[in-house]
């Protein structure tokens, strides 16, 4: 999905409603629309790119932070990434 920011997201498909999400790393868990479930997963894969080098990224990531921040479901996918 490509953001009137510049910023961008993969969007998953599938046909459920809610999608159950666990992050490990911070204890995270709970459900997500796929929508907000795919936010969540570009977050995660921009990062780790970037934490490998890939320093042209460090912008999409914020790019789609942005974004997330005014998504309805805002306050789960922050709490999913932190």
């Amino acid at each position: 999905v490509d953001l009137s920011n510049g910023g961008f997201y993969l969007r998953l498909r599938t046909d459920k409603p809610q999608l159950d999400l666990r992050v490990e790393g911070n204890g995270y868990e709970g459900a997500l629309s796929p929508d907000a479930a795919s936010i969540v997963a570009t977050m995660f894969a921009v990062n780790e790119l970037v934490w490998g080098g890939a320093d042209h990224l460090d912008e999409a990531f914020y790019k789609l932070r942005e974004y997330a921040i005014q998504h309805p479901e805002a306050s789960r996918i922050l709490g999913a990434i932190d």
